[in-house]
């Protein structure tokens, strides 16, 4: 009936996990959302005073998006934020505003990410930040900055900015 292997009668509850969760990812309604939830934070980020603004509601936007998609798989949105981190690219200490399970989120003051210098700086501070949590052990292979009106988000060899 089960092993190790976390089978049931034949059927491997892992993949079948998988699949489901790939299911979600790709649904018409995920994706909507999430087109939702891009929206609102532009909208939200011309009124936001400042970068913390930002920060919570991306935050309880993605809780109730991620926690309703995912959590019957255990899947829930629970970052840890201001966490501290060496950067290697430049010798310094930071805080990565958030990080939750490979991603590392950094946020902007609103409207802040205009010239391409800004950007530049941006990116260069949050592979900074990804680099030192990989030096020490800690798996990161997503980043994403972003002013609220801006995202760029990036991922081993792929960069995209939207």
């Amino acid at each position: 009936m089960s092993n190790a292997k976390n089978e049931i009668f034949g059927i491997n509850i892992n993949e079948l996990k998988s699949r489901q969760i790939s299911s979600v990812i790709n649904s018409r309604e995920f994706k909507i959302v999430l087109k939702r939830i891009v929206k609102q934070l532009q909208s939200d980020s011309m009124k936001a005073e400042n970068e913390k603004t930002i920060e919570t509601r991306m935050d309880q936007y993605l809780t109730l998006a991620i926690d309703n998609f995912f959590g019957p798989f255990g899947i829930f949105y629970r970052p840890n934020k201001e966490q501290a981190v060496d950067s290697i690219r430049v010798v310094t200490k930071g805080r990565a505003d958030t990080s939750v399970g490979r991603v590392v989120i950094e946020f902007k003051q609103p409207r802040t990410l205009k010239s391409s210098k800004d950007k530049e700086s941006a990116l260069e501070q949050i592979w900074g930040y990804v680099d030192g949590f990989n030096e020490a052990g800690e798996e990161k292979t997503f980043a994403m900055v972003t002013d609220g009106s801006q995202a760029c988000i990036c991922g081993s060899s792929r960069f995209r900015v939207r």
